[in-house]
C-alpha cells in the first residue's frame, strides 16, 4: 500500500492524485483537444473572412431529403419540364440524352423490315436501335423483350 502510495503524481490543473500513467494519458488527451479546438477556431475564422457561401448541389439534395414525397416529385416533374422545353427550343441540354448513337428510330426500323417474314433473318444489316424496355419474358433459354418508342413496338428474342 505504501507502494502504491510513492507512485502516485499530482496532477498540476486539478490537484488531484493519480498514477503517472494516468497522468500522462489525461495531458495526452488535453494536449489533442486544445490542437482539435484551435484548428475549429481557425476554420471558423477563415470561414467568416470568406462570407456566406452558396448553395452547393449536395445542399440542395439535402433540401430534398426534408420535403414530403409529393413535393418532391412535383418540384422534379417542373425541373423535368422546364429541361424539356429548353431542348426543344435549342437552348439546353435534353434531360434524356441517349447514351450510344442509333441508326435507326423504332418507327423507322420496323418500316424498313415489315417487309421480312416472322422469324427470318437479315445478318447482312447491323442496325442500333433504342426504346424504353416495357416487358421481359423468359421462355426456357429464351428471353422477349418489348421495346417502345415513337409510338412503335418491337420484341426483340436474345
Amino acid at each position: 500500500m505504501a507502494d502504491a502510495a510513492q507512485n502516485m503524481v499530482k496532477d498540476d490543473v486539478t490537484g488531484e492524485m493519480m498514477s503517472k500513467n494516468a497522468l500522462k494519458k489525461l495531458q495526452k488527451k488535453r494536449a489533442a483537444d486544445a490542437k482539435k479546438a484551435e484548428k475549429k477556431a481557425a476554420a471558423e475564422a477563415k470561414a467568416a473572412a470568406e462570407g456566406p457561401k452558396k448553395k452547393s448541389s449536395m445542399a440542395s439534395a439535402e433540401a430534398d431529403d426534408q420535403l414530403e414525397p409529393h413535393q418532391y416529385f412535383a418540384n422534379r416533374c417542373a425541373a423535368m419540364q422546364r429541361q424539356q422545353v429548353a431542348s426543344e427550343e435549342g437552348k439546353g441540354v435534353s434531360p434524356w440524352p441517349h447514351k450510344f448513337q442509333t441508326t435507326h428510330t423504332l418507327p423507322e426500323y420496323v418500316a424498313a423490315f415489315s417487309g421480312l417474314a416472322d422469324g427470318a433473318r437479315d445478318d447482312s444489316t447491323t442496325v442500333s436501335i433504342a426504346g424504353r424496355a416495357m416487358r421481359k419474358a423468359g421462355q426456357g433459354k429464351l428471353i422477349f423483350y418489348d421495346l417502345h418508342g415513337g409510338g412503335a413496338k418491337v420484341q426483340i428474342m436474345s
